[in-house]
């Protein structure tokens, strides 16, 4: 207690008098209007700095406020105009002109605990508003981030319904093993995985935080950056209804599908082969007679297995939001509903979402609010990828038929491919997804400018995954199921000292804070076998039961943090903070860690000298900035402990026995991050311009280090090796037009990062084996060495084909000096090392799947009621392993192949890029290769959208507000040189970064075409 007392005295020096302070309140009235046309600016945030205490205005602009102190400062904030800060000087009465100011799209941004004027950033942060990505056909907020947000790579890895399998990377890769997606915050609740669980028309702003400066904040959590996502709040002023609706269609780009062969091109090929003597005769014999191919229904089968599998998809969105409130209590109350029908057959999705947000100004220093977001999701599945319906559907034979006479699926097949029709109708994949996040929280005003809050938040996910295969669905099966049943209860405490004051032309702003979070993880396995009947899905119609497991996991994280801020003449700006996380996962050795930050900054373009140049710079301001920040995401929550595991011994004795060894210094990845930047306005603030040149050294990252098989493990992970990060970001808007009634702005943004591996555990390379193409066919090798990119392709170069047996002068043979001697039709490998022999030697880097450069840019235009908005994003310097042409290309095994093996080599002296087929194999010629290595660089027209608002004048009568039509086109058009389906592509997400670039039959991304309608009452 007698600290506190110090405290708080130490603090009202600050104040002036602690007596002014708590002066008598008064009431506080005013109107709010334009700097153009002196118009009234109705939804002006009108609060009192340094408080959470706060108004709107109404549609005639007008406000009230209860003030406590007649010498407290009122601040007039609004998106897209200059903010405004006055001093209440014992008025009762306060009117406010605000003049526009498009240097940025939100004056308030969100950083870490609190928000700031976009001015007085001194770090670098992406904002992107809710207005900006209203009514966009995506199920997951962070899709509309895409080509938005300076810095930030966002790859959708699939176009499954409800999916929400990201890639996203804030200023490149750095981990290895501990992760590289960002931390996410959602209404300052930790958030993670399922970002469909929210609704994307709730939300009102991201922020996207990217330097150590702005991320320290959240500590060892926070290498990777950090994205603040802001749901809609309660606003002074009648109940705004909203009623929102939209009707889609998506449809699969079928001119970037495969063109594969029909039943005559194929059988043409087997025929070939066979004709080869590769042993295929008697392989096939049983469905290729000399006389054609006989299918289940006794006809000769042409079936498009491509045709069969697509569909058209479809997006119904039903929404209904209030949003409204007095001085005392504002609140906002959402739901909707989510229909998706997959472009997959059997596939789809439904969201059931229901938001409540509240704020209660019990008194003049007390504050008490609530926030609820609660989300049902229900996924129809397929199995995807390796071993999906899309991958069967490119790769089965044409000759096999969808149905057998009896009208059956057919399921006979050669070379073991599933019959993608029956596995998606016959077969259940069903998620379901239960999720409750809540933040309960008090804020008290305990003087003028120093508010202590306190939280409450749980986040509790209940997920739940069915699934059942009957006997008919596959050859030679049985029926069997499992149920997985997964509860994670996450729970976060914090509390805040916050304190903010001006003195003359001193600002200082100070924030202490405790968190503390806690994460509880169970899951409940069953599965069985021999059902008795295939119409009865439970585990309990099964006569063998096969699995029962039950885990249970939980880890902690205790912090303390900081943050003191110092503003001079609105010119000078000096920030520091300084988290100290305390984590259940570190080993013991290294339980705690600090991670600190500090940036400055300087107004140029309010120095007296800068005057002159006002005419062409409006303003300028530089930035600089340096931090640490962790990365704690490869640690497993025991793994510092190590385990025991149990099993049978070889003389069939059950026992336990240690299966990972501990490592007590095991401790976070640690991110330095340095920035400078620049903001520059021209031409009266019409365009302007950030600039950040970054670099990020990434030290300690978690890797498995090789132990001697004397040890008794294999491995053990330690912290060795080090990455570094190095870029820069431009991020550009103007305003092209704008005279009466019409404007035209533009947001251009493109970054640059360069990445590479400046150390491993003693210098040794690893290389993993990052995608199997099935069928035995090549695998894509990602390559980890000192010196590289994290995101190397390593492999074979390749270098056409032999025309002729003789052009192999040297004599080059397959992995021995007597192994297979290439001759003509093989691909002409290079021998790098000069040994005439093509082997593991002779692999070298061949390209990079991680972009040199990635941005985008938006175009609006408003001309009277009318609004159109066009987003292109683009994707520049890197390549895509086509791992589906490995199969489709390669001519091995029993596969369908694709149309362009026609120009396949046949005989001496044919020159072409295509091998010649041969079932065997025998020189490797589908090996990873620069073969099937391509250019992904694309650019693609994202959205569109155009919209028109009803005249007022029509609406009037009705009571109406507004109504607006509005109609999108999301991925309308991509230009790519990549022949693959889509050069965004990740192999479905897999999370391993030696797997970016690997593109191999996921689940196709769409088109879609919408129209809605919006209505305000």
């Amino acid at each position: 207690m007698t600290k506190l007392i110090y405290l708080l005295c130490c603090l009202s020096l600050f104040t002036g008098s602690i007596g002014e302070g708590l002066a008598q309140a008064i009431t506080l009235t005013g109107r709010v209007t334009t700097g153009t046309g002196r118009e009234a600016l109705p939804g002006v945030n009108v609060s009192i700095e340094g408080t959470t205490t706060g108004t709107t205005t109404g549609a005639d602009g007008t406000y009230r406020l209860n003030v406590p102190s007649a010498n407290n400062t009122i601040v007039f904030s609004y998106i897209g105009y200059a903010t405004q800060r006055v001093a209440v000087n014992g008025r009762s009465q306060l009117d406010v002109t605000l003049e526009e100011d498009n240097k940025a799209l939100s004056e308030v941004v969100v950083v870490g605990y609190g928000t700031k004027d976009r001015r007085d950033l001194t770090s670098a942060v992406s904002s992107v508003s809710g207005k900006q990505i209203e009514n966009l056909p995506v199920t997951s907020p962070v899709a509309l981030l895409q080509g938005r947000a300076t810095g930030v790579q966002i790859v959708q890895n699939t176009g499954a319904p409800g999916a929400t399998n990201f890639t996203i990377r804030v200023r490149g890769t750095t981990s290895i093993n501990a992760g590289n997606n960002p931390l996410f915050i959602v209404d300052g609740i930790q958030f993670e995985g399922g970002t469909a669980d929210i609704n994307p028309n709730d939300v009102e702003s991201m922020e996207i935080l990217k330097d150590a400066a702005a991320a320290a904040i959240y500590g060892s959590r926070a290498a990777n950056g950090v994205v603040l996502i802001t749901t809609k709040r309660g606003k002074a002023g009648k109940p705004q209804i909203n009623l929102n609706y939209y009707k889609g269609i998506q449809q699969v780009d079928r001119t970037r599908l495969p063109k594969l062969m029909d039943s005559r091109e194929f059988i043409e090929l087997i025929q070939e082969q066979r004709a080869t003597g590769t042993g295929i005769t008697s392989l096939y014999a049983f469905i290729l007679p000399d006389d054609g191919i006989i299918g289940g229904n006794g006809r000769i089968s042409n079936t498009n297995w491509v045709n069969e599998v697509i569909r058209q998809g479809s997006m119904d969105n039903y929404e209904l939001s209030i949003r409204g409130g007095e001085n005392k209590l504002r609140f906002f109350l959402s739901g909707s509903y989510l229909k998706q029908k997959g472009n997959l057959v059997y596939t789809d999705f439904k969201r059931y979402t229901g938001k409540l947000n509240l704020d209660y100004q019990a008194s003049d220093k007390l504050k008490l609010g609530v926030s609820l977001n609660a989300t049902r999701g229900i996924t129809n599945q397929a199995p995807e990828n390796e071993g999906g319906i899309f991958q069967a559907a490119l790769f089965k034979a044409p000759v096999n038929p969808v149905y057998a006479i009896d009208g059956s699926y057919f399921l006979e097949d050669i070379s073991g491919i599933l019959n993608p029709i029956a596995v998606a109708d016959l077969e259940t994949r069903l998620n379901t997804r239960t999720r409750l996040m809540s933040n309960f929280f008090a804020e008290y005003m305990i003087l003028p400018g120093l508010n202590f809050k306190t939280s409450w938040a749980s986040d509790i996910v209940l997920n739940r995954n069915d699934f059942f295969q009957p006997s008919n669905s596959r050859r030679n099966s049985f029926a069997q199921g499992n149920s997985n049943y997964n509860d994670e209860n996450n729970w976060l405490f914090e509390h805040t000292l916050n304190y903010i004051n001006t003195f003359g032309q001193h600002r200082v702003n100070a924030l202490l804070g405790f968190s503390q979070l806690e994460n509880n993880f169970s899951t409940t396995t069953a599965a069985a076998r021999d059902y008795g009947t295939n119409s009865i899905e439970t585990l309990n119609a099964a006569s063998t039961p096969t699995t029962a497991t039950n885990s249970r996991t939980a880890n902690g994280l205790a912090s303390l943090f900081g943050r003191v801020g110092y503003i001079f003449a609105s010119k000078y700006y000096v920030e520091a903070s300084l988290r100290r996380d305390g984590s259940s996962k570190f080993g013991e050795n290294n339980r705690y860690a600090l991670f600190p930050a500090a940036s400055l900054g300087w107004q140029v373009g309010r120095e007296d000298f800068f005057k002159n140049l006002s005419g062409v710079v409006s303003d300028l301001k530089l930035r600089a900035s340096y931090g640490r920040t962790g990365n704690q995401g490869g640690i497993g929550n025991y793994t510092s402990q190590g385990g025991f595991a149990t099993g049978q011994g070889y003389v069939g004795q059950n026992g336990v026995a240690p299966s990972l060894i501990a490592n007590p210094d095991l401790k976070w990845e640690t991110t330095d991050q340095f920035n400078l930047g620049a903001d520059l306005s021209f031409l009266k603030s019409r365009v302007n311009l950030s600039v950040d040149l970054y670099q990020k050294l990434t030290s300690n990252l978690l890797l498995n280090v090789q132990l001697p098989l004397t040890s008794g493990f294999g491995s053990v992970l330690q912290n060795v090796g080090s990455t570094e990060n190095r870029g820069i970001e431009f991020d550009l808007n103007t305003v092209n037009i704008e005279r009466e009634g019409l404007r035209w702005t533009t947001n251009f943004n493109i970054s640059f990062n360069r990445n590479r591996i400046t150390k491993l555990s003693g210098g040794a390379d690893i290389i993993n084996t990052s995608g199997n193409t099935g069928f035995g066919q090549a695998q894509t090798f990602g390559l980890l060495r000192e010196g590289e990119s994290i995101g190397a392709f390593f492999g074979w170069q390749a270098n056409g084909v032999y025309a002729r047996s003789t052009d192999n002068e040297r004599g080059l043979r397959a992995d021995n000096a007597t192994g297979y001697l290439f001759k003509g039709g093989d691909m002409r490998f290079v021998d790098q090392n000069g040994d005439n022999i093509i082997d593991l030697r002779d692999r070298v880097v061949i390209g990079n799947a991680i972009p040199r450069f990635t941005g985008g840019m938006t175009n609006t235009v408003q001309y009277g009621n009318f609004s159109l908005d066009a987003l292109l994003q683009f994707v520049g310097g890197k390549q895509v392993f086509n791992g589906t042409r490995t199969v489709t290309e390669s001519m091995f095994q029993f596969a369908n192949g694709a149309r362009i093996i026609r120009n396949r080599w046949r005989q001496e002296g044919d020159v072409t890029d295509i091998p010649r087929a041969d079932h065997t194999d025998p020189g490797f010629n589908r090996r990873s290769s620069t073969r099937w290595l391509e250019d992904g660089s694309y650019l693609r027209v994202k959205t569109v959208t155009l919209s028109y608002n009803l005249p007022q004048s029509l609406l009037r009568w009705a009571k109406i507000d507004n109504v607006r039509f509005y109609a999108t086109a999301q991925n309308l058009f991509t230009f790519t040189p990549y022949t693959g389906i889509d050069p965004e592509s990740n192999s479905g997400g897999s999370g391993r970064v030696t797997d970016l670039g690997f593109d191999y039959a996921a689940y196709p991304q769409y088109r879609t075409f919408l129209f809605g309608v919006n209505v305000g009452f």
